[in-house]
């Protein structure tokens, strides 16, 4: 089990916080796309994203750079 930090752009095991998986990563891009994270492609900064709001335009709240889901 990992929880979403998303200061640092990873997940991190519950049993262990040591133990973490960037977002960057191959497997980080997977667990993201399956947890509803969505990173802003301009500034970096990361977001979890509800599945209802796909159909829509969204616009990152630090840089306003439209986000391509």
């Amino acid at each position: 089990m990992y929880f979403a930090d998303l200061r640092l752009r990873q997940f991190r095991s519950v049993d262990d916080p040591h133990d973490y998986v960037d977002f960057a990563s191959e497997q980080g891009q997977r667990m993201c796309q399956q947890a509803g994270i969505t990173v802003c492609p301009e500034c970096g900064m990361a977001a979890i994203v509800s599945p209802s709001s796909f159909e829509q335009e969204l616009w990152c709240m630090r840089c306003l750079d439209s986000l391509a889901l």
